[in-house]
């Protein structure tokens, strides 16, 4: 955590400026304020459920400090105040960014999103025509089939018809040749 002036505040300073817990100063790269928060409540059970029986309040810590004059208890909670009114700024600089980052990331997954239901209407389009035409195909096959089928039943009727009339016409010509015969043995 940098201090007014700009400088950064070591453990050791952190202990020395907050006096009870010695607790390290919050992460510049993490949450600042859940970091400066308990050190400046330390203990106190409305931030912390269930309490450790060894901390206590840093306001009572402070209250006990003996300050050399009226000034100095000033300065000492204005700086304090400062540090956390930065800490405060730099927790809402953090939520702005956090706020930012998330919207960018919601309009990529909107992006996203739109570009796969726009492919899922693309595909349920082309699946939609490609069942129109396989069934249009099936119609085709299944007419073809019955064609077909019909043309062949034609052919064998015929084919049958036309076995009838060969039968017909041998037996004829087995009689007249039966009959030339007999005649031709009468001649004789």
């Amino acid at each position: 955590m940098a201090e007014p002036g700009g400088a950064r505040v070591t453990r050791s300073q952190w202990e020395e400026e907050v006096p009870g817990e010695g607790e390290p100063p919050p992460d510049p790269g993490g949450n600042c304020l859940t970091a400066c928060l308990p050190a400046f409540f330390g203990g106190s059970p409305a931030l912390q459920k269930g309490g450790d029986a060894r901390r206590t309040s840093k306001m009572n810590d402070v209250e006990k400090e003996k300050f050399g004059s009226v000034e100095e208890e000033r300065d000492y909670w204005k700086e304090l105040a400062m540090k956390y009114k930065e800490c405060a700024e730099n927790a809402q600089g953090e939520l702005r960014e956090f706020q930012e980052g998330s919207r960018e990331y919601e309009a990529e997954l909107e992006m996203q999103l739109q570009q796969m239901e726009t492919r899922n209407r693309d595909l349920l389009s082309d699946n939609g025509r490609l069942r129109t035409e396989i069934e249009s195909v099936k119609e085709k096959i299944r007419t073809q089939h019955s064609e077909g089928y019909q043309r062949i039943s034609a052919l064998e009727e015929e084919l049958a018809q036309t076995k009838a009339i060969k039968d017909q016409l041998q037996k004829y010509i087995r009689e007249l040749e039966q009959a030339n015969d007999d005649l031709e043995r009468a001649k004789r």
